[in-house]
């Protein structure tokens, strides 16, 4: 989940980077569920909410300000929500454990909800 929402993107262009509304449905839904343990959901929250700088696919400001005090209660560290409030760029070191193994090559994600 975190590879196919984050906001930041190891590869590809930005244009693939799925609607920070979408997300933010996500988040809510999400959020509504016990999760035992946290640190998965914990950690696919921060990278699908990291912000970027680019107010295209940062989520809005409402969704951070609920988003802080929930991750809050699930004992998120402080490193995490730095990065889901201020442009924090993705260390090398981090990129592995942020997206784990490659996706297969050629694999592509269409958007198959209706467009208005």
């Amino acid at each position: 989940m975190s590879r196919i929402g984050a906001r930041e993107l190891l590869y590809g262009s930005v244009d693939r980077v799925v609607p920070a509304k979408e997300v933010e449905k996500w988040a809510k839904r999400l959020m509504k569920i016990s999760w035992t343990p946290k640190d998965n959901v914990v950690t696919a929250l921060v990278q699908i909410f990291r912000k970027t700088g680019d107010r295209t696919r940062d989520v809005s400001q409402a969704i951070i300000q609920i988003m802080v005090p929930w991750l809050e209660q699930m004992q998120t560290p402080q490193k995490s929500l730095d990065i889901i409030q201020t442009v924090v760029p993705i260390e090398s070191a981090d990129e592995a454990s942020i997206f784990g193994e490659s996706l297969p090559q050629g694999l592509i994600l269409k958007d198959t909800s209706k467009r208005q």
